[in-house]
Order: C-alpha cells, then structure tokens, then sequence
C-alpha cells in the first residue's frame, strides 16, 4: 500500500490491500487526541447475486434492467462494463 497526504489535509491510500485500520485525524505539531477518527474495515467475504452467466433475450427497442445485488462489508463499489468498456452513469446505451 503506498499512501500520501494531499495539500488539504485528505489522506489517499492507494492499493488498500493493508489500508485495514483505525485512522486518526489530528491537527498540530504536538496534537494528543484525535479531531476526528474512522475505521476500514477490507471486505471480508462477498455475496454475489445472479451468480455466473446469463443470457437474456429481449425484442428490439424494449428497455432492459440488469438486475445485481451486492453484499459486503463495507459496501462494495459497484462498476459495470459493456464488450470491456466501463459504462458510467452519463452513457447512453441506445
């Protein structure tokens, strides 16, 4: 894991593999207690459903939901991706 802190005090912890922890904001040279304080806790275990692969036919211009429910701790980030291309929230897939 290699972290750094930004000029406005965020604290960025890049490839999380260990980011596992409690983290203590504190101000000043000498600071004893905490301002503000979090726990990460890593993903232990995921729950995945619909599991595996499934094909869905639809007719041409109906609209099409795909479902999927994640569970984790703590909330997993959630991306899709279309023929290897991530899809954000701004795409239009028409």
């Amino acid at each position: 894991m290699r972290d750094n802190t930004l000029w406005d005090g965020t604290l960025r912890l890049v490839g999380s593999g260990k980011a596992e922890g409690e983290y203590n904001y504190m101000v000043g040279k000498n600071a004893v207690s905490p301002k503000w304080s979090v726990i990460v806790q890593l993903s232990k275990s995921l729950k995945i459903s619909p599991t595996g692969h499934e094909t869905l036919t639809v007719e041409g211009g109906q609209d099409i939901k795909l479902p999927c429910e994640i569970k984790g701790v703590p909330t997993p980030r959630v991306t899709w991706q279309k023929e290897r291309h991530l899809i954000t929230t701004s795409d239009d897939l028409t």
